[in-house]
């Protein structure tokens, strides 16, 4: 440990260290080291390479050491120097993401409660800050009996302890608002208690927070109208852009109220009436500071929840309105210092602020809220007001050019009071009264047509403008902007280029509905034939800014990922190039990326390539076409694999390497079958298998479902391979794991699907009765019988009948257990085959169905003739309600706001799914 002290000799201690990572009792060992060691660094050193350790590889430390970490780490807190304290309430937080959201850590919250009667203000505070953080996940939970059970289990020992602490620390706020010290305790304290309350009411409002609601709101009242002389409660003091222990409190306490307007309307009636005015007074007070950006942001949407309610007539007298406006709404759509400073400094996260679906809330965006709010019930009065507050901006910016800030107010508000509906195709209904064309032609157009960076980020805002209401314009409209877009490309600004790929990418995505034949279709309004003219200048400034930006510029990557998408076939005269410039700068980001959005990007646009090579390739030099991509991609591809810590794309690199898999083994195929499909892959692929199905491989959530696929493509592609050695028995460990996981099960029987109808029935003889089994053993459970489970089985059984015939699916299944079989008609079949989803799976169902009723002579004659009448009305169910199929003329390629670790499927990499019945084209005909 000490030799991580010492920089020169940091690399070569790390690797060290991690020779020992997977070593039983390694861990017990570190802990017993940070509990004696002497020297306060080295003992930081070992808190540090503890946390690093259970992060890295929990999963694979031995049940019984996780066990002893999870009793001792937690009373540590007590006892060891604050120094270590932080880092153990982190490692405490890291055990509790893995385990007890699982369930599998009842004590913990018991533990922890325990030590708040500690008279160690800091132990207070730190298992204070552990409950909070182990809480938040309530916040993303829907109201479902495991979770209200999991409340429950929580509430029996926290709730008393909870509302005795936030008395005693209301009552001492009070008491000690005079001492410094005393209050800045005290509000850590109150923050802390306000994020437990909202997590813990966040699902469903728990009867004892409802006995003592008075006392509660009483609190968060006196959050709201408290004041402080003291800097280290009103001030950040680290950075006082950032904010302050009190305005972070008062942030907490409104968005409290906003859960109750929310959800608990009735019980929240008497205490918002009474605290409306302390609410209203504290928005109206706020500076247009960062620090207070939070709070504000809070506040606005408390008022906008407030006005789309039952109680929206506390804003109904026009003065009030007028205040709204002028007071909140106006300045919060001004741009501050700040966002000019953005605007230079983090050209991404200024236009995050403004993407479509975008979680991130800013004043502005806000502000926009509360005037759609207002106009729910107010729509002529908010309308007149507002239209004379843009007015008013635009005529500013019309006598005094400098004041563009005016102009592009103006340009937010219209918009917000334009946006009727909004969907992922931008603003889909416009509020009537808005001339929306009007302004288009004589406020946007003229500055979109000017002098690019004549006014950066007037002009970035307007383009921003056209993409939103992109769905309003005509045809002849496109094309005069896309060539405004391409010339926004060459922009000194970032925000402006990125805006402009964001309009790109939006305009290609824009969809209209046809229905033809019975199908509804749907086409691309602006795509393929639109683009073709445009199509050189389009993909070479695309690629001309790709090979100039060093960093990671998702939107511009989007863009290109959309543009080849679309243009399928038609790019194929620039499509070496694209790889070439796409592969290289994979090649420098793939250790340390930053922005996850670039990444699926990345991998969404060699898709396209691949896509695109292959639609403008003859049929006899495909296979070719296939060979430069291995040999080009796969390097690099070796290297995400196998190098440590490199592993972030991984996901995607599965994903096209079953693409390429797949592809190849289509050649020539007009219906693709498991017959057609069945080849030898070559040796590049099969030294892999081994490592993919390493049971560490499926440790990472975010691999198991393209590892899924991939599994899948080598079973189909190369049977033959697949049964040899010990690879079946390896893959089929991995749908044991899998199946094991309500959360996974469904890809487990992926897998078994493609086992069964792609090996030779005899290769899977002994092996299904132990499939069979593990699926009983886990329908055994009545904690674990989930309806996604049963609906699987039974498409497996229709599967595995349509392999081997109804009769001997039959008695394979009551080699498990005597008449096991007539359990899964009475019991799951007849109660839930219906209720399968999906064309082919629908279709798998009727027909295996049918089988069952007309080929089975145990149905016809033997024991299951008495279900007969029962499943023949269930089969005539399924044909009744066999699906009608949508489909779409390109790619969409979907926007991302996802962690690197999380899986996202790659639309341009869609797996052509194998129909087992595709001989049957009607299956009531077949029945």
């Amino acid at each position: 440990m000490s030799q991580l002290l010492k920089p020169e000799h940091v690399k070569s201690a790390t690797l060290e260290i991690e020779k020992l990572y997977g070593h039983p009792g390694f861990a017990l060992t570190l802990v017993h080291f940070i509990g004696n060691a002497e020297e306060g660094p080295v003992r930081l050193c070992g808190c540090t390479v503890l946390l690093r350790y259970i992060k890295k590889s929990w999963a694979k430390i031995p049940e019984r050491e996780r066990e002893a970490l999870k009793g001792g780490i937690p009373g540590m807190i007590l006892t060891m120097p604050q120094s270590l304290r932080r880092l153990l309430q982190e490692i405490v937080v890291l055990m509790a993401t893995y385990d007890y959201e699982k369930g599998n850590w009842p004590q913990l919250v018991p533990d922890l409660v325990s030590k708040l009667t500690s008279s160690d203000a800091n132990v207070v505070t730190g298992v204070l800050k552990i409950l909070n953080v182990i809480f938040k996940h309530f916040r993303l939970e829907k109201k479902v009996d495991s979770v209200l059970i999991q409340l429950q289990d929580i509430l029996k020992t926290f709730q008393e302890p909870l509302l005795k602490l936030f008395q005693m620390t209301l009552t001492q706020l009070e008491q000690h608002k005079n001492n410094e010290q005393a209050q800045l305790a005290l509000m850590t304290t109150m923050k802390l208690l306000c994020k437990i309350f909202l997590s813990l009411s966040h699902v469903d409002l728990p009867e004892h927070f409802e006995d003592n609601l008075e006392t509660y709101m009483t609190g968060f009242r006196y959050v709201i109208t408290m004041k402080s002389s003291f800097s280290s409660i009103t001030v950040n003091n680290d950075d006082d852009e950032k904010p302050s222990l009190l305005s972070s409190t008062q942030t907490v306490a409104f968005k409290i109220c906003f859960l109750f307007m929310e959800k608990y309307e009735e019980e929240f009636e008497k205490y918002m009436k009474a605290m409306l005015p302390d609410i209203w007074n504290l928005i109206m007070s706020l500076k247009n500071e960062p620090q207070f950006d939070q709070l504000s942001v809070a506040g606005i949407d408390l008022l906008n929840s407030i006005a789309r309610s039952v109680y929206y007539q506390v804003f109904s007298q026009q003065q009030t309105l007028a205040d709204l406006c002028e007071k909140i709404v106006v300045p919060a759509l001004m741009l501050t210092e700040r966002d000019m400073h953005l605007f230079e400094d983090d050209p991404n996260a200024y236009v995050d602020r403004d993407v479509e679906g975008a979680s991130n809330s800013s004043r502005r965006g806000s502000a926009m809220e509360l005037v759609g709010g207002l106009r729910r019930n107010f729509e002529s009065s908010v309308t007149q007001i507002f239209a004379t507050y843009i007015n008013n901006l635009l005529q500013e910016y019309k006598q005094d050019k400098s004041k563009w800030l005016s102009k592009e107010a103006a340009v937010y508000l219209l918009n917000a009071l334009a946006n009727q509906r909004k969907s992922k195709e931008g603003v889909v209904e416009v509020n009537p009264a808005v001339p929306i064309r009007q302004f288009y032609d004589t406020e946007i157009f003229p500055e979109l047509n000017g002098t690019v960076d004549s006014q950066a980020i007037l002009q970035a805002s307007c383009i921003n403008f056209v993409t939103q209401f992109r769905r309003h314009f005509t045809m002849d409209d496109y094309q005069k902007l896309f060539p405004i877009f391409l010339k926004f490309l060459k922009s000194n600004s970032e925000v402006v280029r990125s805006q402009s790929c964001l309009a790109i990418t939006h305009f290609l995505t824009i969809k209209d509905t046809k229905n033809e034949n019975g199908k509804k279709t749907f086409v691309m309004r602006f795509g393929r034939d639109h683009i073709k003219s445009l199509l050189k200048p389009l993909l070479g400034g695309l690629f001309d800014l790709f090979s100039k930006d060093n960093g990671e510029n998702p939107y511009l990557m989007w863009a290109i990922s959309q543009v080849l998408s679309v243009s399928k076939g038609d790019a194929a005269p620039y499509l070496e190039m694209s790889v070439k410039v796409i592969a290289g700068k994979l090649e420098k980001i793939y250790q340390h990326p930053n922005d996850g959005r670039f990444g699926h990007y990345l991998f969404e646009s060699l898709a396209a390539c691949i896509n695109a090579n292959i639609a403008a390739t003859p049929p006899a030099n495909r296979a070719n076409v296939l060979d430069n991509y291995e040999s080009f991609l796969f390097p690099v591809f070796h290297k995400i694999l196998t190098e440590p810590d490199a592993d972030t794309f991984a996901p995607f690199v599965f994903q096209l390497m079953s693409l390429l898999i797949e592809t190849r083994g289509a050649l020539g195929d007009a219906v693709p079958t498991y017959a057609s499909r069945a080849g030898t892959l070559k040796p590049v692929y099969q030294q892999l298998l081994k490592n993919l199905t390493e049971v560490t491989m499926w440790y990472d959530q975010g691999n198991i479902p393209a590892l899924t696929r991939l599994v899948q493509a080598y079973i189909e592609h190369d049977p033959k391979f697949v049964c040899s050695g010990d690879y079946l028995n390896r893959i089929l460990g991995c749908f044991q794991a899998m199946v094991a996981s309500p959360r996974n099960d469904f890809l487990g029987f992926y897998i078994l699907q493609s086992l069964v109808l792609a090996l030779p029935a005899e290769a899977m003889a002994d092996k299904i009765p132990v499939v069979f089994k593990v699926i009983f053993t886990r329908l055994g459970n009545p904690k674990s019988k989930t309806l996604q489970l049963i609906k699987n089985l039974l498409l497996f059984v229709c599967y595995y009948i349509s392999k081997v015939g109804p009769d001997v699916a039959a008695k394979v299944i009551n080699s498990i257990q005597p008449d096991i079989f007539g359990m899964v008609l009475e019991k799951f079949w007849l109660t839930t085959i219906t209720r399968v989803s999906g064309t082919l799976e629908h279709k798998a169902a009727t027909c295996g169905t049918a089988m069952l009723l007309c080929q089975s002579q145990l149905m016809l004659s033997g024991n299951y003739q008495n279900f007969w009448k029962r499943l023949l009305e269930t089969e005539i169910k399924l044909i009744e309600n066999i699906e009608d199929e949508v489909t779409y003329d390109a790619a969409d390629v979907t926007e991302v706001f996802v962690t690197n670790t999380s899986f996202t499927p790659l639309a341009n990499a869609k797996k052509t799914q194998i129909d087992p019945f595709a001989h049957i084209t009607a299956p009531s005909t077949f029945f």
